[in-house]
């Protein structure tokens, strides 16, 4: 197996489990009632499980776990580099949209925006990564090793 192989399948990995761990985390943070934002102190009595918010954001988190997995899926035509570009033009304008909103959210959601941040993170490394890897292997193959 390759390097390139190997190091595909633990970032495959990564993001798998990362992913059931944010997902675990958002619902365990969300059924906190002290968590949340109340104008008054008798709103909180009233106070139920936003089963909607939480399954939305886990859905969220579970579609950009999908976009970093096929950036760094194994084969294809396109290199790593130019499936980051087009993934991070999607999703780069997300996490700014999803940003501005964490004034008196909750933890679930504050935890979702962290997220979407590491995987922000995540493909402009792979980006840098895999466009310095395409850059040495294009001026290995036109450079003359015996040119002195």
């Amino acid at each position: 197996m390759t390097v390139r192989a190997t190091s595909a399948r633990v970032a495959r990995t990564t993001i798998l489990v990362a992913t059931i761990v944010v997902a675990i985390l958002s619902v365990w943070l969300s059924l906190d009632p002290n968590a949340y934002f109340f104008y008054q102190f008798q709103d909180q009595s009233q106070w139920t499980w936003p089963v909607e918010g939480v399954a939305l954001i886990i859905m969220f988190t579970a579609a950009e776990a999908i976009v970093a997995y096929i950036v760094v899926r194994a084969g294809g035509t396109w290199r790593v580099w130019q499936r980051t570009l087009l993934a991070g033009s999607l999703i780069v304008p997300w996490a700014f949209w999803k940003s501005e909103f964490v004034v008196h959210q909750p933890r679930y959601f504050l935890l979702h925006i962290v997220w979407l941040w590491g995987v922000v993170f995540f493909l402009a490394s792979s980006f840098a990564l895999s466009a310095g890897a395409h850059f040495v292997e294009t001026i290995r193959t036109y450079v003359p090793r015996n040119s002195v």
